[in-house]
């Protein structure tokens, strides 16, 4: 990259990738009314069109029609939709539905299921469904909202709670979209005019649509009586994917129209760009990095002692295999899955302990930290929290902590720096390709051990998972400009550390 850019043209394209991630976020809140609400301890975010800018857009699209053409006036209420996220997400996750419906003329209520985002109430399955009643309570109070047309959109986990609830109260919501359901009791009546979606690449979730519908009645399109029914495909996305796609957007938007018997004038038809624009931004940073950042160099007379060739490749495979056999023979002694108070968070920071420390044990003379390592880890977390945190934080994961969880952060941080400290003292040169097959081996080993983790010690739920390879390949790049072990395990431990203990669901 440096061999064919400058720096002069690597800062400009890295500030144009920058501006060009804001563009769709912007495009998508142009015209919406905001609210932040909370009832019982549950955060929550209106989104509403302006009712005048409606009537301003519909007049420019239909220049030869009157006013009084328009199927929904301003003041009229509206239907309404409460959005619900999956585990490990938050409110932002869900912004493509949001702003799909908002659009469209619905009022959205987007919430925080207890234990997530910034929601400071214990994660509990009973808890998600009361909040969505709290969220429908508050939306009755708003006097844009038409109370007898309210529905439900969930994904994942999110899926389940939308179903439960409304089975538990079936007079309150018209029409219940569940997207990437998990297994859920439904009757013929109950949910009211129920879709369901799946990706065509998540097959264990498209079965679980399948199940639910053939237990639902099967598919049928009598909204009048609230028995209409649906399993809809939505092809090429996987479990995250499918919440980033026009495709589901607008099928849960159609399907929400024809159960309320609605339609908006002058919808506008949006498409979610946040993760190709969440790409663009890391990569600008990268641009940037490459520019602006230092090359400090690395000390070969203070690493050349620590390597037991050719042992670095085998600590590599070998860490991962001990912490899968260790969380393994510790799962029936401790709450593995609740560990630290956070579900799953904890057993990945638990994960990563092990697996370093045997990583290092195996291939590495560990070194001794410096007071100029620990000054350029510091800068290194904050880097990592601008370029992926904040970032993620407006596209899918929630990245701002609560009190809690924030007290939590300096032991997982601290559990994941031997990992990091380990890879860093392998990866070598940066000039060359074996950084990148570092990043590829390690993605692999680690994946690998998580997945069979999982399989045998069910309930850990590491959706985390593909996300994983990401941080893992932006840790290398931005680490060939730090080139000390111990800069690089407290910069990347202390980051990944955050995500764990901020993410994941909190039980206390």
């Amino acid at each position: 990259m440096r061999r064919i850019f400058s720096p002069t043209v690597r800062i400009t394209l890295g500030f144009v990738l920058l501006v060009l991630y804001l563009v769709p976020i912007g495009q998508a809140g142009n015209s919406v009314i905001t609210r932040e609400l909370s009832r019982g301890g549950t955060p929550m975010t209106l989104l509403m069109l302006d009712p005048q800018w409606r009537v301003e857009r519909h007049a420019r699209e239909h220049e030869d029609e009157a006013s009084d053409a328009l199927l929904t006036h301003p003041g009229e209420p509206t239907p309404a939709v409460i959005v619900v996220h999956g585990f490990a997400g938050s409110r932002p996750m869900m912004t493509g539905y949001g702003y799909t419906l908002a659009h469209a003329g619905y009022t959205v209520m987007l919430i925080d299921l207890p234990g997530l985002g910034q929601s400071e109430l214990s994660f509990d399955r009973g808890a998600q469904v009361q909040a969505i009643h709290d969220a429908y309570e508050v939306l009755r109070q708003q006097p844009e909202v038409d109370a007898s047309r309210v529905g439900l959109l969930g994904h994942s986990m999110g899926a389940g709670a939308v179903i439960r609830a409304a089975m538990a109260a079936p007079e309150r919501y018209g029409a219940t979209v569940a997207v990437s359901p998990t297994p859920e009791p439904v009757s013929a009546a109950t949910p009211r005019n129920l879709l369901l979606q799946a990706g065509g690449w998540e097959s264990d979730f498209l079965a679980n649509a399948n199940a639910i519908l053939a237990e639902a009645g099967g598919a049928n399109q009598d909204f009048r009586s609230g028995r209409a029914r649906e399993a809809r495909t939505i092809p090429r996305a996987d479990h995250v994917g499918i919440v980033f796609r026009q495709a589901s957007h607008h099928a849960a938007r159609d399907w929400f129209d024809r159960a309320f018997e609605f339609q908006a004038a002058g919808v506008h038809s949006l498409s979610d760009w946040r993760i190709v624009g969440f790409l663009l931004h890391v990569l600008g940073w990268m641009l940037i990095v490459s520019a602006l950042a230092p090359n400090f160099l690395r000390e070969p007379s203070r690493e050349k002692d620590l390597m037991r060739r050719p042992m670095q490749w085998a600590g590599l495979a070998v860490g991962p295999l001990v912490a899968t056999a260790v969380a393994l023979a510790l799962g029936g002694v401790i709450d593995l899955v609740g560990l630290g108070g956070i579900v799953a968070g904890g057993a990945l920071a638990f994960w990563f302990l092990i697996s370093g420390v045997a990583y290092i044990l195996v291939a590495y003379r560990a070194p001794m930290p410096r007071f100029d390592d620990m000054v350029r880890g510091v800068g290194l977390f904050l880097f990592l929290a601008v370029a992926l945190g904040a970032a993620g934080h407006l596209t899918w994961m929630n990245f701002a902590p609560t009190e809690a969880r924030l007290l939590r952060w300096p032991v997982f941080a601290l559990a994941c720096i031997p990992w990091f400290v380990a890879t860093e003292l392998g990866q070598g040169d940066p000039r060359g390709t074996s950084r990148w097959a570092w990043w590829a081996a390690q993605s692999v080993t680690v994946i690998a051990g998580l997945v069979l983790l999982d399989r045998f010690h069910p309930g850990l739920g590491f959706s985390f998972l593909p996300v994983l390879p990401l941080y893992f390949a932006v840790f290398v790049y931005v680490g060939s400009k730090v080139r000390r072990p111990w800069a690089y395990g407290v910069g990347c431990g202390a980051y990944l550390g955050w995500v764990l203990a901020v993410a994941f669901p909190s039980i206390t």
